[in-house]
């Protein structure tokens, strides 16, 4: 049975991924897109969203958790956290990593 909270998860992802659709059907300039970023997250938002794409990267790169906090300066619970994210969604994070190279 799903929770309140999966449910809400979802309806705050699928209202995400709608605007994320929007935007980048506007063919924006590279600056415009991160003028963008930076007017609509905050500083904190900006550096925790980089990080965790970073966090998954190095995962999948099979750098060692310990390592990963280390060089990002962040919570070991913060790198497991990814961790069990890839190992839970693994096959999209395929699909999207192997598709994110040189990004």
């Amino acid at each position: 049975m799903e929770t309140t909270l999966k449910r809400h998860s979802k309806a705050h992802a699928k209202q995400i991924l709608k605007f994320v659709n929007v935007v980048a059907d506007l063919s924006l300039t590279p600056e415009e897109q991160r003028e963008f970023l930076c007017a609509f997250l905050t500083p904190t938002e900006l550096k925790s969203f980089a990080q965790r794409i970073e966090i998954i990267q190095m995962l999948h790169d099979k750098i060692p958790q310990r390592d990963i906090a280390a060089k990002l300066n962040v919570g070991i619970a913060t790198v497991t956290r990814g961790n069990r994210a890839l190992y839970e969604y693994e096959k999209i994070f395929r699909k999207v990593l192997g598709n994110s190279k040189g990004a």
